[in-house]
C-alpha cells in the first residue's frame, strides 16, 4: 500500500510550495557565497531614495549532456505531462518572446560607447 501511495503522490504537497523550500538555498548561494547583502537586510527595491542594494547573483550552470544523453527527451516528456493537467503550466510557458524593442537613439549611443569597457 505504501508503494502505491508514493507512486501516486504529488512531488510537493500544496501546503509546502517548492519555491518556499528552495528559498533558503537561493539565499545561501546568492548572499552567502557572493558575500552580498542578506535579504533580511535589504530595503525596499522600488524606493525612490537610497543607495545600491548590494544584491548578489549566483549562477549554477549544468551541461545536462555530461550526465544523461537523452536529457531533452526526458524534459519534453515532463513538459507534456504538465500540459495534460487541468490548470497546470510551467513558468514562462505563456510568454510571448519579444522580437524587437524600441530604444531611444541617445540610450543606444550610450550603450555602444560602453561596450568596450572602461577607458
Amino acid at each position: 500500500m505504501a508503494v502505491q501511495v508514493a507512486e501516486s503522490a504529488p512531488m510537493a504537497p500544496p501546503e509546502a510550495p517548492v519555491a518556499a523550500e528552495s528559498a533558503p538555498m537561493a539565499e545561501l548561494l546568492a548572499a552567502g557565497i557572493t558575500g552580498s547583502m542578506n535579504s533580511l537586510d535589504v530595503s525596499g527595491l522600488k524606493l525612490p531614495t537610497g543607495g545600491p542594494h548590494g544584491l548578489g547573483q549566483f549562477y549554477f550552470i549544468i551541461d545536462p549532456s555530461t550526465h544523461h544523453a537523452d536529457f531533452s527527451e526526458r524534459l519534453a516528456r515532463l513538459v507534456d505531462a504538465v500540459a495534460l493537467q487541468d490548470g497546470a503550466r510551467l513558468p514562462g510557458s505563456n510568454r510571448v518572446p519579444m522580437i524587437e524593442i524600441n530604444v531611444p537613439d541617445t540610450l543606444w549611443d550610450l550603450v555602444k560607447s560602453l561596450e568596450s569597457g572602461p577607458t
